[in-house]
């Protein structure tokens, strides 16, 4: 047989290793009967595969050897060594609190921020084939900030020609107002194509979903419902289906409502803005204008195609869209992103930074374990010793280290498992208006896994350190070699100053993350909006009520509302637009100067569209730079008008006076009026952007017919003031729906939600990690001072001053603070350059941020030694000389 003079040396070579993990006193045993047997085998073997075959079979003795050690060795009196511990602990109860509560607190935030960020990164979307679904993403050369919007003719233009997709659906916001007894109600909705669910590749719970001739002109009204919004509304009866719902006036007949594990693909925004209810569009693609973006699109890649050819694909087709429509698409391409990946992907840096962070307080958290073992293994070293001469082995000894290592980390892990529940539920509730989809709250098998993952391994890691140290601390022997025992001493003292090293390290680099992130929050902070934030309430009025009015009779119910609205006490101002600022909408359109020759393609200016009734801007208390704000008597019959803010003024008409210029708009031509101050529209860290202001009568897109935005200024409490508007709206018109009521300060609180959250979570983090560091710093330092009473004895019976002992100890606690914050820097300027995303203005080198975290820890890392250090200097020369 091939190699058979050779004999099976790579199977007896696995069988020797695996003899080391045996007992040393069944070792010669167990090794003969396994070579035996493998010898055997080897000479009854027949066949060119019989050498790996006995290889294969050979390997098992590994698992037999480890099975044997386990059973034989590593358990063994393991439960007379918990009692021990249990007891241990029990003796120190202020000490056991201390060590449990800041494991439960590491293993509770890190497992909490590990589900955020498994549901937010990586849970799919419950969709067959989820991997397949992809959001189509629009881009736009020289523009920005656009939110990835595409328009219905492109995205119908790419389904109809697409052979590597199996479908593409577009969505946009609808917000219908629900007839009902108790009166109207403004709803989440959204308008989609009918292959919006078919692309998904969901099933409804009941009835069905839309058709394909049931969109575009003549469709008749039919509507979808949510499984949420028909178990709050309809107590979850399935008969709804069939029925009718008045939604706008207009009566829609339900014809299926989604599943109760359905999930929205988060396109519209995130928790709390899902759609409770769907139509199809009204009109077909051609209808639409090809140059206005104010739809999502979403596509199902072919299983049997590659993101990237689908990719070429649809490149490909939007270069013939190009050529076909250079004016509505020279600079534009479509990206075809993984859906996960386009919704998560912003948070992504944020989410990354956080989970890193909990678990360098998780790391600090563990070092401080082994440092209060270590520390407790040093004070026992006559034990030890004592133990080792009766004949304990090492293993023993180290044993009970772990056993107790492990008990602690145990009941860490059951109260950080319990504190996981209710971080959970707080992290939900707070981050709701920033993260992208809603946070599962609850414990599941995933979570306990990783949770009872990071307890072993803190128990069985950081317990090593202490329990090591204790086997080299019993090998002498009582009463003899004294030299040894002090240099295990310093040995372990080495290791606890290594340790309290690694936690200043780590602190310092939370604190400078910390640091970087309340400075890039106070920059935000600062940031002029442009209007006057305080004291301004915001009230949607629903379009509905002035859909079905001509021009002058809406013009009239809007003077009525504006009427009694200001006739409210307390208001100061008041008008109304169709977007508020910090609201989050966006409308960027293209415009030009009326005496010049429209632009090429992909060459022209984009600027906000404001459309708003007089009294809006005055409301918000945006300056008037020259000219005059819009007034009542600009109205459909006079010249159009517009007002534009200063970086309009300056980026059209550099060096001259933009009053009395025109500019085109909205197809319309419109006189210059006025020039305002700049607006920061989307929030003090949104792009700034050119605005234009038109009077809403004289709009070319219907803006007086349609709902707009109350914007009232009153000193007034916000709740109280919201009352008796809607009681001055009701009073025109009982039919007028009213929706969101916010004030333009929560409206602001929202917008630095997220940043707000991150600097507070990362402080949280970074100050529990400081205490921990401080408390290992002062430990450490009055651990040395015990050991060294006799040493400071003579220092102050030969004449030193307390003054220079408390110098000594002192000293000795800023070697260990100045390498602990040497190394937290060099790792902190690694951690900034990642965080640079998540800063405003600031660099991720910023000198503050940094000077502050190093003088911070620094300053209270002196502060803690100074107790042992007074402590040193009070030491009694005499009684410290008599001392044993």
């Amino acid at each position: 047989m091939t190699g058979r003079g050779r004999g099976p040396w790579e199977s007896l070579s696995v069988v020797w290793l695996a003899s080391l993990l045996v007992p040393s006193g069944e070792r010669d045993a167990w090794s003969r009967e396994w070579r035996a047997e493998l010898l055997t085998r080897w000479r009854q073997a027949e066949g060119k595969r019989s050498r790996l075959r006995l290889f294969r079979h050979a390997c098992g003795s590994l698992v037999d050897a480890g099975q044997l050690r386990f059973r034989r060795g590593l358990f063994r009196g393991t439960g007379m060594e918990l009692r021990v511990a249990a007891r241990t602990l029990a003796r120190r109860p202020l000490f056991s609190l201390l060590v449990v509560t800041t494991l439960g607190v590491g293993i509770g935030a890190t497992a909490t921020l590990y589900r955020a960020a498994r549901d937010q990164l990586l849970r799919p979307f419950p969709y067959p084939e989820a991997d397949k679904v992809v959001a189509v993403v629009g881009q736009d050369r020289g523009r920005t900030g656009l939110a990835g919007n595409v328009t219905y003719p492109n995205l119908a233009d790419l389904d109809a020609r697409s052979t590597t997709l199996d479908g593409i659906a577009a969505i946009r916001w609808w917000t219908p107002a629900l007839t009902h007894e108790a009166g109207s109600t403004v709803l989440n909705g959204a308008t989609v194509t009918a292959n919006f669910f078919e692309v998904l590749g969901v099933d409804p719970a009941v009835g069905r979903f839309f058709e394909d001739d049931e969109e575009g002109t003549g469709r008749p009204p039919l509507v979808v419902l949510s499984h949420a919004f028909v178990e709050a509304r309809y107590a979850g009866e399935r008969s709804v289906v069939g029925q009718d719902v008045v939604l706008n006036g207009l009566a829609y007949r339900v014809i299926g409502v989604t599943g109760p594990d359905f999930e929205d693909p988060w396109l519209l925004g995130g928790p709390g803005s899902e759609p409770l209810l769907w139509r199809t569009v009204s009109s077909p693609p051609s209808e639409w204008p090809r140059s206005g973006r104010s739809w999502k699109g979403i596509g199902r890649v072919r299983a049997d195609v590659g993101l990237e050819a689908a990719q070429s694909e649809i490149t490909a087709l939007m270069r013939g869209l190009e050529e076909a429509h250079p004016q509505e698409n020279t600079g534009r391409s479509m990206e075809l992103v993984p859906l996960r990946d386009r919704v998560a992907g912003p948070v992504r840096p944020a989410i990354v930074i956080l989970l890193g962070s909990v678990g360098l307080l998780l790391l600090v958290s563990a070092a401080n374990l082994a440092g209060l073992l270590l520390g407790r293994a040093l004070e026992r070293q006559r034990e030890f010793t004592m133990r080792r001469a009766l004949g304990a082995s090492g293993w023993r000894i180290a044993r009970g280290g772990m056993a107790e290592a492990g008990l602690l980390a145990l009941l860490g892990g059951l109260s950080g498992l319990a504190l996981t529940s209710v971080l959970g539920r707080l992290l939900g509730q707070f981050s709701a208006s920033f993260l992208p989809r809603p946070l599962e709250v609850g414990l599941d098998a995933d979570t306990l896994l990783f949770t009872a993952a990071l307890t072993v391994g803190t128990g069985l890691f950081f317990g090593a350190i202490p329990s090591l140290h204790a086997v080299r601390l019993g090998g002498g022997q009582p009463g003899r070699d004294e030299g040894r025992a002090l240099t295990l001493g310093r040995s372990g003292q080495r290791a606890r100053r290594a340790l309290v090293v690694v936690q200043l390290g780590l602190t310092t680099v939370l604190l400078t993350g910390s640091g970087l992130l309340a400075r890039s929050l106070q920059r935000l902070g600062q940031v002029d909006l442009g209007v006057e934030v305080r004291g301004v309430l915001t009230m949607q009025l629903h379009g509905s009520a002035w859909w079905e009015l001509d021009a002058e009779a809406a013009q009239y119910q809007w003077d009525e509302v504006l009427a009694a609205v200001r006739s409210v006490p307390g208001v100061e101002a008041a008008g109304a637009m169709d977007y508020v600022p910090l609201g989050g909408d966006y409308s960027c359109d293209g415009f030009g100067r009326a005496d010049r020759p429209r632009p090429s393609p992909g060459e022209g200016r984009c600027a906000e569209v404001r459309s708003l009734l007089p009294g809006a801007l005055e409301a918000l208390g945006v300056p008037l730079v020259r000219g005059r704000h819009l007034s009542p008597d600009d109205r459909e019959a006079t010249p159009a008008v517009a007002v534009v803010d200063q970086r309009l003024a300056s980026a059209v008409w550099p060096g001259e006076d933009p009053v009395g210029k025109a500019v085109f708009v909205h197809g319309a031509v419109h006189e210059v009026v006025g020039v305002v101050a700049d607006m920061r529209h989307f929030g003090p860290a949104g792009t700034p952007r050119p605005m234009l202001y038109l009077s809403a009568p004289q709009e070319g897109w219907n803006g007086i017919t349609r709902g707009l935005w109350l914007v009232v200024r009153s000193p007034r409490d916000p709740e109280a003031l919201a009352f008796d508007l809607r009681e001055a709206v009701a009073s025109t018109n009982p039919e007028i729906a009213v929706g969101a009521v916010d004030t333009l300060s929560g409206l602001l609180r929202e917008n630095l939600a997220a940043p707000r959250f991150r600097a507070l979570l990362l402080a949280l983090f970074a100050g529990a990690a400081l205490i921990l560091a401080l408390l290992g710093v002062g430990g450490v330092m009055a651990f040395s001072v015990a050991r060294r009473t006799r040493e400071l004895g003579v220092r102050l019976a030969l004449g030193a001053r307390p003054d220079d002992v408390r110098r000594l100890v002192l000293r000795e606690g800023l070697r260990l603070t100045a390498g602990g914050v040497a190394l937290g820097v060099l790792a902190a300027g690694l951690m900034a350059r990642f965080a640079a995303t998540l800063l405003f203005e600031i660099g991720a080198g910023d000198p503050v941020a940094f000077a502050t975290s190093v003088g911070l820890v620094t300053g209270l890392a002196l502060v803690s030694c100074y107790v042992p250090a007074r402590r040193a200097s009070s030491v009694d020369p005499v009684e410290a000389l008599s001392a044993p």
